[in-house]
């Protein structure tokens, strides 16, 4: 292609004399004069300055001329520069190719916008419209879908900020992720509901703190959790709609008897009629996916975690949203691995359908049944476990119970083996010991509140992770008085230091700093956190949604506990800073391959220690 220039209407009059710049139609096209024919043979092309935007104006060899955005819409380098041939531009930088009649791009990742052009009097015009704002969302929200698809997440990033621009809201680009992961991942809801509904209130103080960056890469966060594992992946079919009949009694009865029996098919054709066909309220739909999402231990707790946050999101929606996201969330309730029905779980489930009150242990003199628990939880034997739970929830309050799980919890976060991580022979990593905190705090507001059965679930499961610990003489937490057992006399600049413990990857040198703050200001504590989160933390996506969803319930519990004035409110936010700043085994190629061995060669399971 021969020399490409750069002219602006300015220029143009000086060369022209007297002309009009602009002229407008009836249908609010503007037609911008952008130079004379003779000046542009054919095989060149030449950018033209409008505004902030530059057109590039090829001439082409068949004596055709064409209008394109200059900028490619990869990074934004100029495509008047590129190389040519048969009406096909290719970006030099990055050999994206598109068409220079349509915009359409032919190889690479998105679209570029095409404008009309003419001759008229032997002078080029290139017509200007305003785009439609409504085909320009939709042309944006395409090119975010089709980026998901293939885990382009430059892209995907790029459509964000495009979507912002024009108006969007960031929970409208909240909701195109969830819909995308509703409709295609093929065991139902994922973390990526949940991960939204965490990140909404946060947005604003993300967005003062880090600007217009932080705001995109916050949203991006559970776009790049749907993308990574449902790349090309499809939507999947879903069963029509099934009238349920006039009965909601009838139709819960019959929605739980298909779950129970795993007729994930029949639930969803049932949901969706119960919502499309009889318009259930969502209140009544909300009591029903509690029961369902307590009559197991799901997916090592994720059916019991998502629920309060679903319902949450779903609040302001459309029926047609409502039933896109609850035909996943059933689907992932009927499929879901129902933990305490595992062969490791028959003691703990023999003690827990054991009629209260028989076969129990005498109370310890004088022991007080809620210290009794903590206790059991972290280092007593399994048969006292079950026993010690039911006192302490006939003597106490049940969110006075479930206290002592999130502390409980919060202190098996503090004591998780590092050697674990990077032991490639164990299955289990820091993922499985954040569970437990998330799974205490959903049972504030999820678990059913005239049943026990999910609180004492909840105790076996905090429990069974004692496995995890690391042996008493290299935890750094002293329990007795809940501070590190290393102490630093006096602060200067707590921030500085979080940052540097939270740099070198060092979860034990940040407990001192994380206790501090925890205690004195938990507020700038979980901004600090939730910011090197956004700017450094965690590679891969699943990793980066299990910090986030790990230390804000940290952060909740902590609040909830402070202004209830207990004695040991810091501790959640001090171990989700141990688990924010722990190295993390991202990518364990050499454990799949011991596994992949472990199964192929000696037809073993894999080794799990909880």
């Amino acid at each position: 292609m021969g020399p490409a220039r750069l002219l602006d209407p300015a220029t143009l009059a000086t060369k022209l004399g007297s002309w009009q710049c602009l002229t407008m139609n009836d249908d609010h096209t503007t037609w911008l004069f952008a130079g004379l024919l003779a000046d542009l043979p054919k095989g060149t092309s030449r950018a033209l300055a409008h505004g902030a935007s530059r057109i590039a104006i090829f001439h082409l060899a068949d004596g055709t001329l064409a209008a394109m955005d200059d900028r490619c819409p990869h990074e934004g380098y100029p495509l008047n520069k590129g190389f040519m041939n048969d009406g096909v531009v290719t970006c030099r930088w990055h050999a994206f190719r598109f068409d220079v009649k349509t915009g359409h791009c032919l190889v690479g990742d998105e679209h570029a916008r095409s404008y009309p052009v003419r001759i008229a009097d032997g002078t080029i015009e290139v017509g200007i419209a305003p785009p439609d704002p409504v085909a320009e969302r939709a042309r944006f929200e395409e090119s975010l879908t089709r980026g998901l698809e293939r885990r382009r997440i430059g892209q995907v990033a790029r459509d964000v900020a495009r979507l912002l621009n024009i108006g969007a809201e960031p929970r409208d680009i909240f909701r195109h992720a969830i819909h995308h992961d509703a409709a295609r991942a093929p065991y139902g809801t994922t973390h990526v509901t949940a991960l939204c509904q965490d990140l909404v209130p946060r947005l604003p103080g993300i967005h003062a703190r880090l600007g217009e960056d932080g705001l995109v890469a916050a949203l991006l966060q559970p776009l790049d959790l749907c993308a990574d594992p449902l790349a090309h992946q499809p939507p999947r079919v879903r069963p029509a709609p099934e009238d349920p009949g006039a009965d909601p009694d009838a139709t819960f009865a019959e929605l739980r008897q298909r779950v129970e029996t795993e007729d994930s098919t029949g639930a969803e054709a049932l949901v969706r009629g119960a919502i499309l066909l009889r318009q259930t309220p969502l209140a009544t739909l909300s009591r029903w996916f509690q029961v369902l999402a307590n009559d197991h231990l799901l997916d090592i707790g994720h059916g019991l975690i998502y629920f309060p946050k679903i319902f949450s999101w779903l609040a302001p929606e459309t029926p047609e949203a409502q039933d896109l996201v609850l035909g996943a969330y059933i689907r992932h309730i009927t499929l879901g691995t129902r933990e305490e029905l595992l062969p490791t779980w028959n003691a703990y489930l023999r003690d827990i359908d054991e009629p209260s009150g028989s076969g129990e242990p005498p109370d310890p003199d004088g022991a007080d049944s809620l210290a009794s628990l903590r206790e059991a939880l972290l280092d007593g034997p399994r048969p006292a476990l079950i026993p010690a739970a039911r006192r302490a929830l006939a003597e106490h309050p049940r969110q006075a119970v479930i206290d002592v799980l999130v502390l409980a919890a919060s202190l098996r976060l503090l004591r998780f083996d590092l050697a674990i991580e990077r032991d490639p022979t164990v299955q289990d990593a820091w993922l499985d010991a954040t569970h437990a905190l998330t799974l205490a705090s959903a049972l504030r507001t999820a678990a059913l509140p005239d049943e026990a059965r999910m609180i004492l679930l909840a105790a076996a499961f905090i429990h069974s992770r004692k496995g995890l610990d690391a042996p008493p003489d290299v935890r750094a937490y002293d329990e007795t008085t809940l501070t590190p057992r290393a102490q630093i006399s006096e602060f200067t600049d707590e921030d500085d230091l979080l940052q540097r413990c939270l740099n070198a990857r060092d979860a034990e040198g940040i407990l001192p700093v994380a206790d501090h703050l925890a205690r004195q200001a938990p507020d700038m504590l979980i901004d600090q956190l939730e910011d090197w989160c956004l700017i450094q933390g965690a590679a891969r996506a699943i990793f980066a949604a299990h910090h986030h969803k790990t230390m804000l319930a940290a952060y909740a519990e902590s609040r909830r506990l402070a202004d209830q004035g207990s004695p040991f409110a810091h501790v959640p936010l001090v171990a989700a800073a141990r688990f924010v700043a722990a190295p993390l085994q991202e990518r364990s190629i050499m454990r799949v391959a011991h596994e992949a061995n472990r199964f192929v060669r000696q037809s073993r399971v894999p080794r799990r220690l909880s």
